[in-house]
């Protein structure tokens, strides 16, 4: 579930409509039915990758034969096209220009509906997927209130739980639907009865706090978002940070030109909090909701620094030990620790390594750093 975000139902919903032409059309009762692409109502970049889906471009078919033709006719190719008179030459150019002339683009028609008006007819099984294996969806007719119908992708497993809700006849579902997404992706159709609905209305609630931008919880609240829950540590100062981009015999470490406040987070342990489990840290606190929240007894730095020490005394991998040595020391609770103490503890771990292996370490400061990286692009 780690990747579950949420289902999303929106009181509206957008579909871009694929217009093809007659002869790769999919027919429905005699009827030609596009393909649709379901679009999160007032979803901006979702709106843009359904318009770039959608827009297909053609040719002039019969200006291509002409040309193709008169190239057959007038010219041979052996390591190069050869005409049999420039003038031929001139002429295949001037009907290649106009074949390219004829370019139309088709871009998708946009169609918003209220939600919770659509029908649903199965109409094809989960196919074999090109990886192996079946598709993780059923095609599906969606009729529209305005009579449209579209061709849509629905998925498999809401599908059964639509089907296990609801009465189906020839096919049809006897309720009318609302199209949503589930994981961020995947498009399902609901009925008010269904779990998955109720579930949507709770999904909703926690996206629209997190958006508002609920972060001011302090160290012990309980945070997260849908299925993930973390407890909120505090926060503490880092001094160092590790190049991003680097080889594993040549690492970079970067002093900051002032030192970074960092949020600490720790996962729960089966659900309770007894000490820091899996700690992650970010320069700004996510925008997590508050769940609950329990006591905590120590500073997060004190938190962070007995999970580093008991991780440093258990580690068997050298490198590892010294780089977490290094992360241990760059920590501090407070943005005036003394710089040269700090660089003093990091050498001695560096060159406690050193002594038995053999790597190249570099430091440098974030100004020299950052203005080498220009030089660079420049």
């Amino acid at each position: 579930m780690a990747e579950y975000c949420g289902i999303k139902i929106f009181n509206k919903v957008t579909i871009v409509e694929k217009t093809w032409n007659e002869e790769s059309t999919y027919s429905w009762k005699g009827n030609k039915v596009n393909q649709g692409y379901v679009v999160d109502y007032g979803n901006k970049n979702m709106l843009e990758s359904a318009k770039n889906w959608a827009e297909w471009t053609s040719y002039d078919n019969a200006l291509y034969d002409e040309w193709t033709k008169f190239m057959r006719e007038h010219s041979s190719y052996d390591h190069g096209t050869k005409w049999d008179s420039p003038e031929n030459e001139r002429i295949a150019d001037t009907l290649r220009t106009k074949y390219y002339d004829s370019k139309q683009v088709h871009e998708g028609i946009i169609h918003d509906y209220d939600n919770g008006t659509f029908e649903i007819i199965l109409d094809e099984a989960a196919g074999s997927s090109s990886q192996g294996g079946k598709l993780s969806f059923w095609n599906c007719i969606i009729k529209a209130s305005d009579g449209k119908a579209y061709l849509i992708g629905i998925s498999s497993d809401l599908l059964l739980h639509l089907m296990m809700k609801n009465t189906f006849v020839n096919g049809a579902c006897q309720s009318k639907i609302w199209l949503g997404r589930i994981k961020g992706k995947s498009v399902g159709a609901f009925t008010e009865n269904m779990d998955e609905f109720a579930q949507s209305k709770e999904d909703e609630k926690l996206r629209q706090q997190a958006a508002s931008g609920n972060s001011r919880y302090v160290p012990g609240d309980i945070v997260g978002n849908f299925n993930n829950r973390y407890v909120y540590i505090g926060s503490f100062y880092s001094y160092i940070t590790q190049e991003r981009y680097q080889s594993y015999s040549r690492p970079t470490y970067i002093y900051y030109k002032k030192p970074r406040i960092m949020h600490l987070f720790s996962d729960l342990t089966d659900g309770t909090f007894k000490e820091v489990a899996y700690p992650t840290y970010n320069y700004t606190k996510p925008k997590y909701n508050v769940f609950g929240h329990v006591d905590l007894t120590k500073s997060a730095y004190d938190y962070i620094k007995e999970y580093l020490e008991n991780y440093i005394a258990n580690c068997e991998y050298p490198y590892d030990r010294m780089n977490n040595k290094i992360l241990l020391y760059s920590f501090a609770d407070t943005k005036t620790a003394d710089l040269n103490e700090i660089k003093a503890n990091i050498n001695k771990a560096v060159a406690e390594y050193l002594e038995k292996h053999h790597i190249n370490i570099t430091f440098r400061d974030e100004e020299e750093y950052n203005n080498d990286k220009e030089k660079y692009r420049n």
